[in-house]
């Protein structure tokens, strides 16, 4: 009994080399789970696919049809508008309002070529040294 194990799946005594893959009952077993929980899954992802989730355009939509949404002519001209607001404007780092980039001192430091501070916050600051 030493070299032999009960399989929990079949209820078989084996020896314990074939114990590493019980081939035919654990595959049984795992098919069976599988159509049991066959509702349950289907159910979960529904819901899932269901919710309503807020896109990087801005528009609400499901979770499920979030590709078909990002193709639509409505998404593209709403990103690129959204580009191009973003290439116009930047946030500041003090106030976090957001400016027009006419707002903010050109610097050679940053990548985009301006300050982090808008002028309004940086002459506060220089105001308060």
């Amino acid at each position: 009994m030493e070299n032999q194990r009960k399989c929990n799946g079949c209820g078989e005594i084996k020896s314990i080399r074939r114990f590493d893959y019980c081939g035919e009952c654990c595959n049984a077993l795992a098919r069976k789970k599988y159509h049991q929980n066959k509702e349950e899954r289907l159910e979960k992802m529904k819901e899932y696919n269901s919710q309503q989730v807020e896109c990087e355009c801005g528009c609400v939509v499901q979770y499920g049809s979030m590709s078909e949404h990002k193709k639509t002519e409505k998404h593209i001209h709403l990103m690129e508008t959204k580009q191009q607001v973003n290439e116009r404007t930047k946030r500041c780092s003090i106030c976090k309002e957001v400016k027009d980039k006419s707002q903010f001192s050109k610097s050679c430091q940053t990548k985009d070529g301006f300050s982090y501070r808008c002028k309004i916050c940086d002459k506060e600051r220089k105001k308060a040294k």
